[in-house]
């Protein structure tokens, strides 16, 4: 039992480490960007808590990718939420010209009902 408890612990540090090594990296990489450090530092802050999915969010999970281990937890995470973000974009971009359209098909049914009249 005591062994598969610090293996455990160990592997809780280890996952730890990973994810604050990254978020270190990525806040780096934003500061390279020309990015104001309280902005870098909301921006990364929001994607940890699991709301960073606007549209400015992107740089910020690249930014978590790329300073990820390879192939590691942190780095998939990352790109998950990246995908998401893209996703949740291109909805709301769809969704407005949804509604665009739907607008213009009431002006073009308001006009046939004019000629009838």
């Amino acid at each position: 039992y005591h062994n598969r408890s610090k293996d455990v612990l160990r592997r809780i540090k280890n996952r730890e480490f990973e994810y604050t090594s990254a978020r270190t990296r990525a806040f780096r990489s934003l500061l390279t960007t020309f990015v104001h450090e309280d902005t870098a530092r909301q921006v990364l802050g929001d994607a940890a808590r699991g709301r960073g999915y606007a549209p400015y969010h992107k740089k910020a999970w690249m930014a978590l990718a790329q300073g990820s281990v390879e192939g590691g937890e942190a780095q998939k995470a990352a790109m998950i939420d990246l995908r998401t973000t893209s996703l949740v974009e291109k909805l709301e971009e769809r969704c407005t010209m949804a509604q665009g359209f739907a607008s213009v098909v009431e002006a073009c049914k308001g006009l046939g009902d004019e000629k009838e009249a």
